[in-house]
């Protein structure tokens, strides 16, 4: 359950769907290049705010308008998202979804 905590709140992969976890894994693609860049660049922006649209915007502080702390807080959650898909077990994969692999 998400908490009502927004200034030390955490994106935990467990908690989002399936589609914001895939914007993630998509972000991850953006992660080679340097800092400055990724955050001007409108195709990482945009997905960033799909993410906050898709998740409801659970993971935004109140106090910002873009950017700030929720911007670290998905780039946290894609990084967490690249180690939880490199640990996970693809044997038998194409018989469980994605769900169901998560939870390994």
């Amino acid at each position: 359950m998400k908490t009502k905590d927004y200034d030390n709140k955490m994106v935990r992969l467990e908690d989002i769907s399936e589609d914001a976890r895939g914007l993630l894994v998509k972000a991850h693609a953006y992660r080679t290049m340097p800092w400055a860049e990724r955050i001007q660049d409108k195709g990482y922006l945009d997905l960033y705010t799909e993410f906050l649209r898709e998740t409801r915007g659970a993971y935004k502080t109140k106090s910002e308008e873009f950017g700030g702390e929720s911007l670290s807080r998905f780039e946290v959650a894609i990084t967490r998202m690249d180690r939880r898909i490199k640990t996970l077990n693809y044997k038998n994969a194409e018989h469980q979804s994605f769900d169901d692999l998560m939870r390994k």
